[in-house]
């Protein structure tokens, strides 16, 4: 019996992983974005190796806070409630402003219950299909659905993740494949740069109360806006995309020249086996606001795809919208009441922001204020001092304006106060102490009269530790 599942569960895979992503053109010329998606069984992961990013949503786990959930007919009907989750999450990436080149695979608890940590490795090795690429972007969305005092909760875990390991070369710890995300910063006039990086891209969220009866009606919106039509016209006959648990599904997906309708293909025949579906952006609405998790997502999805762009050539450009759609979505997280009491997902929503603001729209002002905000809310995460630290060296010595700014050195020192293993705050501050010590003039409001000794300090410091600098000691 194994022996024949695993031979279905291989031949599925092969199923999925054969779909084509195919993209149109706009009537003006700009690329399309092109999407994949389906579910399959969790034990053999899969994703579209030819899209930039997939998201992956795993099945939630059902578990237990009050003793009355323990009964089986309730479990039971929890991790259906999960499994329909699951699906719908597939559903909304129909539904939402993409980025391009975007695959989704639901995958299932169809045989048994797997734990992310075991699903990101074997699509590291390609166990069921092809390895994830070089700088192919991975997004994990699970969690856990549990009823207490009578209400279901949910509560989630994103991860997201782009590859710096080549298919062939995977390492252990799980982290260590993934690309560290970071802006450089030229020196004027120097050759010294400064660094800025984040926290892990691992987030969980608080939990989020899903009544029964909202849940139904996230599930009827959903099921009214995923029909498919025979042809891309409201009034053409339609059928409900359904759930089916047992039956897995991979659909091929493109963007047709019939502005707001995508053509789908479920490579696997099942009912509907092909049509369009209209996309309807507010179908989310609801979703979103009782799961604003959901928003964090897409703008994390639009940071990884600008950085990956940024760093590779191997992969189709974002539209050039992505960078202020990107935002868009986190301040949608942040302005969800749902999320006051998340205040390190906060912190990174606006530390992301303003890492998009400095890197693509070259906004230091904006971007100073995003980190200022993510600082406050995270004080012991030392990489926002050093951001900070960062914004203010260009803002008073490589875009010199009317903004204000800090000395970049006390931010370094705050941050290095905080956690002496910060190296990349050190390296910071010893190179910003190298590059006052030859300016022709200091900036404006920078006291350098103790300049001298400070620096023989902070490189004593670096000496001791060079382990600790990024590219190490000149």
């Amino acid at each position: 019996m194994n022996i024949a599942r695993n031979s279905v569960n291989r031949f599925l895979a092969a199923i999925f992983v054969s779909a084509k992503l195919v993209a149109f053109s706009y009537a003006v010329g700009g690329a399309q974005p092109a999407m994949a998606g389906g579910f399959t069984a969790c034990e053999q992961p899969f994703i579209f190796e030819g899209s930039a990013a997939n998201i992956v949503p795993l099945e939630y786990v059902a578990t237990s806070v009050d003793r009355t959930a323990i009964e089986t007919e309730r479990s039971e009907k929890l991790q259906e409630t999960a499994r329909r989750l699951s699906w719908l999450f597939k559903l909304d990436s129909w539904h939402q402003a993409t980025y391009g080149s975007l695959g989704v695979v639901a995958h299932m608890f169809l045989g048994q219950v797997c734990e992310a940590d075991e699903v990101l490795q074997e699509l590291l090795l390609g166990r069921s299909g092809l390895p994830v690429r070089k700088d192919q972007i991975l997004i994990i969305l699970h969690g856990r659905i549990f009823i207490e005092d009578g209400q279901i909760f949910v509560q989630s875990q994103v991860s997201g993740f782009r590859r710096r390991s080549h298919p062939d070369e995977f390492v252990m710890p799980l982290a260590a494949n993934f690309a560290s995300e970071t802006l450089s910063v030229h020196l004027a006039a120097s050759d010294k740069s400064l660094f800025v990086s984040l926290p892990v891209l691992d987030m969980t969220f608080a939990p989020r109360v899903i009544s029964e009866d909202l849940f139904d009606r996230i599930d009827a919106t959903f099921l009214e806006a995923s029909r498919v039509f025979t042809r891309p016209d409201l009034d053409a006959p339609s059928d409900e995309l359904l759930f089916q648990p047992g039956r897995p599904r991979a659909f091929s997906v493109r963007i047709t020249d019939e502005p707001g309708w995508i053509e789908i293909e479920d490579r696997f025949g099942g009912h509907p086996d092909r049509g369009f579906i209209r996309v309807n952006p507010e179908a989310s609405g609801l979703f979103h606001r009782n799961l604003p998790e959901l928003d964090f997502l897409n703008g994390l999805l639009g940071f990884l795809r600008v950085q990956q762009v940024r760093n590779s050539t191997d992969f189709t450009p974002t539209h050039d919208r992505a960078a202020l759609q990107t935002m868009n979505a986190f301040e949608r997280y942040l302005g969800n009441d749902l999320t006051a009491y998340e205040p390190e997902v906060r912190a990174l929503a606006n530390g992301l922001v303003g890492f998009v603001k400095a890197s693509e729209l070259n906004d230091w002002p904006g971007a100073r204020k995003a980190f200022l905000r993510a600082a406050e809310l995270a004080p012991t995460d030392t990489h926002y001092r050093n951001a900070l630290g960062v914004t203010d060296a260009v803002l008073c010595c490589v875009d010199v304006g009317s903004s204000p700014y800090r000395d970049p050195t006390r931010w370094f020192a705050d941050a290095v106060s905080v956690d002496p293993k910060n190296g990349e705050a050190l390296g910071n501050m010893l190179h910003f102490l190298e590059f006052l010590s030859s300016a022709e003039e200091p900036p404006e409001n920078i006291n350098v009269s103790n300049l001298p000794r400070t620096l023989e300090v902070v490189r004593k410091v670096a000496e001791q530790n060079p382990d600790l600098i990024r590219g190490g000691l000149d």
